[in-house]
């Protein structure tokens, strides 16, 4: 400390390490540090500008090292102000900066990992990053990373792996409240509309997944494990309840709204709403069409067929190959079925259930033909030349085959339910069974003989250039009685013509027998007469 007393204004004080003087004018409350720079003539003045109740000390410790305070604005102070290390302090500002400091704790810095614990973080304007941010939370914890609005987990990633029942990921809200009106949308999770711009002319193979794209999941067991079912993407199903009632003319799990579509002059070769590039697709509730119905598309000309299986046996096939030498479009299928047989088993490969028909109106229906099953004509067109072909038909039946210890009481090649069928040897047999007739009577063979004489026999060659142009004998529909055409007259009973050459046949027997008793009788007579004359 100097020493000497200041007894007067102006008097100096004078010691080995500082010089102080009493101002002119002014109380030992303001002392005076004279400039030694000799630059000037002002002095630098310690004011003491409070009323002091006591005696204070200023205590500078400089450590025994030279020290210096470099001012360019006010320091102030509520508390001590301690720094600790052994290294310098540097706080660096670009405008006024208000800065609140939490009571304990370690500031963060701009680069390195930061450990946060028990922290909140609360913001009110935008959280920029220059580069990439990773938010990593601790392994295989029960503490979670969260997205929330302080009431609701919007956003929970949870890191545990060791666990039964884990979301890594998930998305919640807790019961929101939204406004009903024309055109309401409430989305738990979206994903904006994006446009994708291609600025080269090199082609593209493939842009899965251009709003979402689901990597490959990998399920392993690290023991003997039985999973029942398991997917990579699962869909839980929604609902919608409320004590006021709630209709929905809609309500969907998953709603794709179309295929995608072009604009400007671009291409889509083949727009698809859902792609299954392979495996089994597995429908375990219903499949319904809208009003504009549903087309199943194939491509066209290749092996690609479109099937109904059980995942072994293909119950059907549509075939679409046009440049093959051996396709069938439509095939009903079955691989060795082993059904329990017993009284009234049947087995069907194909089957047209019943139904019934209403006619609504009184107008006059010209034909319903088909009502269960129509072919229609097929026709075989060449491109490369005269081609011949040995056999062609509508319809092909093979007739069943009875494997090893089975046996056919009845094989038909087609059976009806009026014992009407056709036969393995091909004899096609009408039914004529009381049950399907009624007011049964016995013909009057003058009546026969009559329509007999009426019915013309005649000759002709068939239309169709295939029957080789033989003349044949036969009858004419329009020609004959009633009860041999069918109706529309445009064909022949061939049972009732054999039904009436026999009505015939049994008339010309009786006269036969009755011309040969007369014959017997003249003879007898012719005998008689000899024999008396003789």
């Amino acid at each position: 400390m100097a020493t000497g007393t200041a007894v007067a204004t102006g008097d100096l004080i004078t010691a080995a390490k500082m010089n102080l003087k009493q101002e002119t004018g002014a109380s030992l409350a303001t002392l005076g540090i004279l400039d030694q720079s000799g630059a000037g003539a002002e002095d630098l003045r310690i004011v003491v500008s409070e009323n002091l109740t006591a005696n204070r000390n200023l205590t500078i410790i400089v450590n025994d090292a030279a020290r210096t305070i470099n001012l360019t604005g006010d320091v102030t102070t509520a508390g001590a102000f301690v720094t600790s290390g052994a290294f310098s302090l540097t706080l660096t500002t670009t405008a006024t900066t208000n800065v609140t400091l939490p009571t304990t704790g370690t500031l963060a810095t701009l680069a390195g990992t930061e450990s946060l614990s028990g922290k909140t973080i609360s913001m009110a304007g935008s959280l920029t990053f220059v580069t990439a941010l990773d938010i990593i939370g601790a392994a295989n914890t029960a503490a979670t990373i969260e997205i929330t609005d302080a009431t609701t987990k919007l956003l929970a990633f949870d890191s545990r792996n060791t666990v039964s029942a884990v979301i890594s990921a998930l998305f919640t809200a807790s019961a929101p409240t939204i406004v009903a009106a024309a055109g309401v949308v409430y989305t738990q999770v979206g994903i904006a509309a994006l446009s994708v711009t291609l600025t080269g002319g090199t082609g593209v193979t493939a842009m899965y997944g251009l709003a979402l794209d689901v990597a490959a999941q990998t399920l392993t067991d690290g023991t003997a494990v039985t999973v029942s079912d398991a997917s990579a993407v699962n869909f839980r199903a929604p609902i919608a309840t409320g004590a006021g009632g709630v209709t929905v003319t809609r309500f969907s799990t998953v709603r794709i709204a179309g295929a995608p579509t072009t604009a400007g002059s671009g291409v889509i070769t083949n727009a698809y709403a859902l792609h299954v590039d392979a495996g089994s697709t597995r429908l375990d509730g219903n499949l319904l069409m809208n009003d504009s119905g549903l087309d199943l598309v194939i491509l066209a000309n290749t092996t690609a067929a479109w099937e109904i299986s059980d995942g072994t046996t293909k119950y059907y096939t549509l075939d679409s190959r046009t440049a093959t030498d051996n396709v069938v479009a439509h095939t009903f299928n079955v691989s060795a079925p082993t059904i329990a047989n017993g009284a009234g088993t049947t087995f069907r490969l194909a089957t047209n259930g019943a139904f019934t028909l209403t006619l609504s109106t009184a107008t006059l229906v010209t034909a319903l033909n088909g009502l269960s099953l129509y072919l229609d004509t097929p026709t075989v067109n060449q491109s490369g030349g005269a081609v011949t072909v040995t056999t062609a038909s509508t319809l092909y039946v093979i007739s069943p085959v009875p494997g090893a210890s089975v046996t056919f009481t009845n094989r038909y090649v087609i059976n009806t339910n009026v014992s009407a069928f056709l036969t393995n040897a091909g004899v096609w047999t009408d039914a004529s069974t009381r049950e399907v007739k009624h007011d049964i009577q016995p013909i009057n063979f003058e009546e026969v003989l009559a329509d007999i004489q009426r019915v013309q026999a005649v000759r002709y060659i068939h239309n169709d250039p295939l029957d080789m142009g033989f003349r044949r004998y036969g009858l004419i529909a329009e020609d004959v009685p009633d009860f041999l055409a069918t109706p529309g007259r445009k064909g022949i009973g061939a049972l009732h013509v054999a039904s009436f050459a026999v009505a015939g046949i049994k008339y010309l027997k009786s006269e036969h027998d009755a011309l040969e008793e007369e014959v017997k009788a003249l003879r007898l007579e012719v005998a008689a007469l000899r024999q008396s004359k003789g």
